[in-house]
């Protein structure tokens, strides 16, 4: 059956382009997280803004991938805003979509390549990816070109083919460092994947990408002093997940805020507390250490938690590490979510399959760059621990090969009258749906634990954004009366209390004081709770001890209870260099 495969294509731009206006439309209208950057997210909008005003070296050297924040500097140079890098964004996803449906084309027929498209749409994940400010889209995209370039090299080959080959692979490494090791097997693979052997090639191709990763290490030599590659923080992104209490997925690291503004601080103090030394490479050679030492003395323990890692990748749904798009949905935040039914579990099973058959029936020489970027990716999740960002990169392969296995079994049942591929398909695609369930049962994976945090992150998006504070309060309170009990969970809460009660006094209104004043209380009851869980967060003791104060003066406390909140306070403000508020604070004591 002939098939215009590029009408049809164009078809599925047009679509995908559609369905991500409405999807970025409703969250810019709807959801707090699009308007607000959160983590990671607001670490590389404000890093892309510093970028845009011509501050290309930063204070140290990168601890994540380079490529993302200069591109996101370069929109924001040009001018665009939250909405516009979204917009933008949404094109990268359609171009992505077109190299992937052009690769499983090349590989099993230009049905299959708009199965995979389709797809591609389809798919929950990738059709989140858009609408936030993360590394995602360009990792994708990369992935995708590089893995419809090496797929053309057995049959096209030269010294300009091995160049663009090392440039795909460099951009790939610039958009996700921890492909480093996969590529350099694909620009091995590709010196001996053609029937005539081309050593140079591998050579040329690893030269290129050398060529594309020096910007970033002289980036890093300016930046820190010291010769780091790419990235200075794998060491501690290894002891994250390799470490006692890890369960395959983010595990804080003592001592080492999550706090992605001051995580990398805390890491070099920890390391000069422990050693004396403060470097970069002494952080990353330390942290490695420590997860390698717990590994090797908990043998059984860390082959489990291998296996947890395997089975987060092959069937996580629910958890996230920073944004949760089901649960969002579940929010009524992304309703328009439910138009892409897929996940990435549904198809990790037919990838998978879908792999074993493409080596067996094609040999590794054919089939090398799905394999070994699957693998690359997989490897990532094994050495670190598992989250949805990190998985996201095997989309491009998975959608791939999910598409012509259905094809395939399509093709086997109505022209052959062989029904054991649909057959296979169709018990994978319910084995990936009971496995779902299953996680949801044991709470492996379950929504419901991750809601308390998510509520938390609702309703301090809120407050950030300067919505009426009730809103905010709203979520926070119900973040903490479901069991979220972090140090920020509520001083949030207090900081949500305060504006209401200020606003509260400022209405205007003859009894303002007496409304405010219950709810300086609730502020008060948040903000000790904030210095119990850390005594050394200075603007809670600082606010703690104002509110005191001004309660003493209405009567509302003995001045007996007031003297060590202010001397508290006061010391703290010392320690930490802050002389305006100590001055306050001794002011305050002078009344008592």
């Amino acid at each position: 059956m002939k098939v215009r495969f590029g009408i049809w294509l164009l078809g599925f731009v047009a679509l995908s382009l559609c369905l991500q206006a409405l999807l970025i439309q409703q969250a810019w209208a709807e959801n707090p997280f699009a308007r607000a950057p959160l983590g990671d997210s607001a670490v590389y909008w404000e890093w892309a803004g510093e970028i845009a005003e011509g501050q290309w070296i930063s204070n140290e050297p990168f601890q994540s991938a380079p490529l993302y924040p200069y591109f996101l500097g370069l929109l924001r140079w040009l001018g665009l805003d939250l909405l516009g890098v979204y917009s933008v964004q949404a094109v990268l996803g359609a171009l992505t979509m077109v190299l992937v449906a052009l690769t499983t084309r090349r590989r099993a027929g230009p049905i299959a390549g708009l199965v995979a498209a389709a797809l591609w749409i389809f798919v929950d994940e990738i059709a989140f990816v858009p609408g936030r400010i993360w590394n995602l889209p360009l990792q994708l995209l990369t992935g995708s070109l590089l893995l419809w370039y090496a797929s053309g090299i057995p049959a096209r080959y030269g010294l300009k083919r091995m160049l663009g080959l090392g440039l795909c692979s460099g951009l790939a490494v610039l958009a996700n460092p921890a492909l480093l090791p996969a590529v350099i097997l694909i620009a091995a693979w590709a010196g001996f994947a053609p029937q005539e052997r081309n050593l140079f090639g591998s050579f040329a191709t690893l030269g290129m990408v050398a060529l594309c990763i020096a910007p970033v290490t002289y980036h890093n030599y300016r930046a820190s002093g010291e010769t780091v590659l790419i990235s200075a923080q794998a060491g501690l992104t290894f002891a994250h997940g390799n470490a006692p209490g890890a369960n395959g997925t983010y595990t804080p690291y003592p001592g080492v805020s999550e706090n992605r503004r001051t995580q990398n601080q805390d890491a070099l103090d920890l390391v000069e507390a422990e050693t004396g030394e403060r470097s970069w490479s002494a952080a990353n050679s330390y942290f490695f250490a420590r997860g390698l030492d717990w590994m090797l003395s908990h043998p059984g323990d860390a082959a489990v938690l291998e296996l947890r890692k395997l089975w987060w990748l092959m069937t996580g749904r629910f958890y996230a590490d920073l944004y949760n798009p089901r649960l969002e949905r579940r929010m009524d935040f992304g309703s328009r979510y439910a138009w892409a039914p897929f996940s990435m579990a549904l198809l990790m099973p037919l990838a998978v399959f879908g792999l074993v058959r493409a080596w067996r029936r094609d040999s590794f020489r054919q089939r090398a760059p799905e394999i070994l970027l699957i693998a690359g990716v997989a490897f990532v999740v094994l050495l670190f621990w598992y989250s949805p960002r990190y998985r996201l990169p095997l989309a491009p392969a998975v959608v791939l090969l999910s598409a012509e296995v259905l094809t395939r079994a399509v093709r086997a049942w109505t022209e052959d009258r062989n029904r054991l591929p649909a057959a296979w398909v169709a018990g994978l695609l319910v084995s990936a749906v009971a496995l779902g369930q299953v996680n949801r049962v044991t709470r492996f994976d379950s929504p419901n634990l991750l809601l308390p945090a998510f509520l938390h992150a609702v309703g301090d998006t809120l407050r950030v954004q300067g919505a009426p504070p009730e809103d905010a309060i709203v979520y926070l309170e119900r973040a903490v009366e479901r069991g979220f009990d972090e140090v920020e969970a509520h001083y949030s809460l207090a900081l949500a209390y305060m504006k209401q009660a200020e606003l509260t006094l400022n209405d205007g209104s003859e009894d303002a004081q007496e409304r405010a004043l219950p709810i300086y209380e609730q502020a008060v009851d948040a903000l000790r709770e904030t210095v119990v869980r850390e005594p050394r967060q200075f603007e809670a003791q600082f606010n703690l001890a104002s509110i005191e104060f001004w309660f003493w003066q209405l009567q509302r406390r003995a001045a007996v209870d007031v003297r060590p909140r202010l001397e508290e306070a006061l010391q703290l403000a010392r320690d930490t260099g802050r002389e305006g508020p100590a001055a306050q604070l001794q002011q305050m004591l002078a009344q008592l």
